[in-house]
């Protein structure tokens, strides 16, 4: 069940130029949230905003909520904007989440931009489960700028970043620097990122028959699948992202019509 609730603003801070990490306090919400799934957030503030925005926790810490934001819009001018105090409404669980894995799985997992958010949830709420899970993390962003620091887990981690605009690289895309890659071996990849990265990835998946998820980036409106707003032709008829995703196996996207 779906439950609105008001969580404090505890700290608001840019990490890059056009990134910021809000972190949110909500005592009162002891229901789980799993890697993959989304919440959607009240985006009130100077700007006239009719709906919430969807976002996916970065870290939950306790009551404890961070959530990574570009600043790229009304809504979310408005949140870069909090103060620590401000309250601010929060409707969660929504959507349905990445597959979880069995203790000897491989996963790869890749992400592009703000993407980051869901891919590095995956890691901090499984790996504690079963630490003996192999993972290989793939992270690009536009500029070098834009890298976002991780909190933990690269002592356990394969990991890889890659600016698509470098000074100390040949200008690139995050797949075409993947392909230069030594040989990853993974049974399952998770992808979060720009549209164009993640039909990229898949598209190359499917030809190679490996098992991949994607976590589609909509705007969503009602975010309960009521509204039809985020509609997707898929190899199974017509699906909503926000009640039937936002994760779907990258195989089943009719990508020529996203």
């Amino acid at each position: 069940m779906k439950h609105p609730v008001i969580g404090t603003v505890k700290n608001n801070r840019w990490l890059t130029p056009n990134i910021f990490e809000l972190m949110v306090a909500f005592p009162d919400h002891s229901m789980e949230i799993k890697p993959g799934q989304f919440v959607e957030l009240q985006c009130q503030g100077n700007h006239p905003v009719y709906l919430n925005r969807p976002f996916s926790p970065f870290m939950i810490r306790h009551q404890d909520w961070y959530f990574l934001i570009q600043n790229k819009g009304k809504g979310t001018n408005n949140l870069s904007h909090l103060q620590p105090g401000d309250k601010i409404t929060m409707l969660s669980p929504l959507g349905k989440p990445f597959l979880p894995p069995t203790a000897d799985n491989k996963i790869l997992l890749i992400a592009g931009g703000v993407g980051l958010a869901p891919i590095y949830y995956y890691i901090s709420h499984y790996l504690p489960l079963y630490p003996k899970l192999s993972i290989t993390l793939l992270h690009g962003t536009s500029f070098e700028e834009d890298k976002i620091e991780l909190p933990g887990y690269l002592d356990v981690l394969q990991y890889y970043f890659h600016a698509d605009q470098s000074a100390s690289q040949t200008n690139s895309n995050l797949f075409q620097y993947y392909q230069t890659l030594p040989k990853i071996d993974f049974d399952t990849a998770f992808v979060c990122g720009p549209l164009p990265m993640m039909r990229a990835f898949s598209r190359y998946f499917t030809k190679e028959n490996r098992i991949h998820f994607v976590s589609l980036e909509m705007m969503m409106a009602c975010g309960l699948g009521f509204c039809k707003g985020c509609s997707i032709s898929t190899s199974d008829g017509m699906k909503s992202v926000c009640s039937d995703g936002p994760v779907f196996d990258g195989s089943e996207l009719d990508w020529n019509l996203l």
